[in-house]
């Protein structure tokens, strides 16, 4: 099977879907965005959630656009809280188009922080047995533009209660292309551990990751660091799929054999 890496200009996800994860937050900390803003229109605005695990730097911000950096840190783990608004001149248009047509505005509203147990904890409560998706963003996104664009694709795909964000420290600067390279390299040591996590907590073969861009060369290398280890041969994922990868063709086929095994048979997908 010849698989073709090709790089994409533009990335659109489509459709917006509601959210509501049961069960109690763990909250140790709580960064809103501006109140007055919270009010006005507020009867217009729906609120959202994307759960989210970060590498990055908490900048002592409140404002929860500005929350976290771009700079390297520990795991954080959280939920972010999304509000849209309703473009009403546009949804007629939106309706019928071929293509998606973005008919409302989505904000990064609040964050609130959990521990990565209580993370764990909620998730599982909520996927009620299904399996969980990790989404990784790629090259030039902020941690505010990748809840945005988490949502979107939570949303688009139907994943309700059972999906979350992994945001490494990309500076969200289209003219830092190499240093955010750097921290996708600095990431998957971590990453590797969040996807062991995720298969010791929901099951072998139980695992869904999607990656787009830069980010799913982080998830090739972490892969190659667990199929190093991996000691049975059952397949540790159920699908990956890497979207518009950012990988060079010839080192992808020379780790393609290697990490084949640990997804199940034919569901290493591309876009």
């Amino acid at each position: 099977m010849t698989y073709q890496l090709r790089a994409l200009s533009v990335f659109l996800f489509v459709a917006v879907m509601a959210v509501c994860i049961p069960g109690a937050i763990s909250e140790t900390t709580r960064a809103e965005g501006n109140a007055a803003g919270a009010k006005n229109g507020a009867e217009n605005r729906l609120l959202r959630t994307v759960p989210f695990l970060t590498l990055r730097n908490k900048t002592g911000s409140d404002k929860a656009s500005e929350y976290f950096g771009g700079e390297r840190d520990s795991l954080h783990a959280g939920i972010c809280e999304l509000a849209r608004t309703p473009i009403n001149s546009l949804k007629s248009i939106s309706e019928k188009a071929p293509f998606h047509i973005p008919d409302e505005i989505v904000k990064l509203d609040a964050i609130t922080e959990l521990s990565v147990e209580d993370f764990w904890q909620r998730m599982a409560n909520a996927a009620n047995g299904q399996a969980p998706v990790l989404y990784l963003h790629g090259f030039y996104i902020s941690f505010d533009r990748g809840c945005r664009r988490a949502l979107i694709l939570k949303d688009s795909l139907g994943l309700e209660g059972r999906f979350a964000l992994f945001s490494w420290p990309s500076d969200g600067a289209i003219t830092n292309y190499t240093h955010d390279e750097a921290d996708l390299y600095w990431s998957v040591a971590p990453l590797r551990g969040v996807l062991s996590d995720m298969v010791d907590r929901f099951g072998t073969g139980n695992v869904n990751i999607v990656a787009h861009s830069l980010g799913t060369r982080g998830v090739m290398l972490a892969l190659v660091l667990l199929a190093q280890a991996q000691q049975e041969h059952s397949p540790l994922f159920n699908q990956v799929v890497l979207i518009a990868p950012d990988i060079d063709t010839g080192i992808f086929e020379q780790y393609l054999p290697m990490i084949r095994p640990l997804v199940e048979y034919d569901r290493l997908c591309f876009g």
